[in-house]
């Protein structure tokens, strides 16, 4: 395709970059038009799923900008962070969405939290930067054992949901707020030292996080502060 031979001989790419180009590949070598009846233009396509709904705006500009992101011009996140003209409610929802597919139940990691809940079933858990896009509501199922006589029991003592201000608190996922007090709201600016911001060293079994800023010192230090409450 016209898109496959653009980016052909980009060997110089950031590893993500890399490895996003060989899904894009993969994805290219799969997908068919064949089945659309009537296929208009490139333009005219664009211009259809542009306008029909915001996530469609989302997918459309950071189609038009992928060039740009390739050859390192622009960073992709804050195309996905509602910047860059999308719609800030889609880039929220397809952030989601993605969180969603990371733990689905028929993936491996799903079956890993589900071993270890069983493991330390009194986890004490945190989540970083929440609100962006929250793993919560499928590491809670993860979490979950359903009994035969359809009680359910959550395999956990203590779930920290947290995010830089408390602004970003105010809308919690519904099935976290069904749990009551094994369920806590707080605080915390992972750029920042936890322990300064009242965390204690060495108190979670788990940490997670679907989408972390790294605005101060890249992932090396952002791992840093989160391996002092681990």
């Amino acid at each position: 395709s016209r898109y496959r031979c653009r980016w052909t001989g980009r060997l110089n790419l950031p590893v993500h970059l890399q490895r996003y180009l060989e899904w894009l590949e993969r994805k290219l070598a799969t997908t068919t038009c064949d089945t659309m009846q009537d296929r208009p233009g490139d333009q005219a396509l664009e211009d259809r799923v542009l306008n029909q709904t915001s996530a469609g705006h989302l997918y459309v500009t950071f189609g038009r900008l992928l060039d740009s992101i390739l050859d390192g011009d622009i960073e992709a996140g804050p195309i996905l962070d509602g910047e860059q003209g999308t719609p800030e409610h889609a880039a929220v929802q397809h952030r989601q969405l993605l969180c969603d597919q990371i733990l689905d139940k028929d993936k491996a990691l799903h079956r890993y939290i589900d071993a270890l809940a069983h493991k330390t079933p009194q986890m004490r858990i945190l989540e970083v930067n929440a609100s962006t896009g929250s793993l919560a509501p499928q590491l809670i199922s993860a979490l979950t054992h359903h009994g035969v006589d359809g009680t359910e029991t959550h395999r956990f003592s203590l779930y920290d949901y947290t995010d830089r201000s408390d602004r970003c608190l105010q809308e919690v996922p519904e099935r976290l707020a069904a749990l009551g007090r094994k369920v806590a709201y707080r605080v915390l600016d992972i750029d920042q030292d936890p322990v300064a911001q009242g965390f204690d060293l060495a108190s979670y079994d788990v940490v997670v996080s679907a989408w972390v800023s790294l605005d101060v010192g890249g992932f090396d230090f952002c791992l840093d502060r989160v391996l002092t409450v681990k």
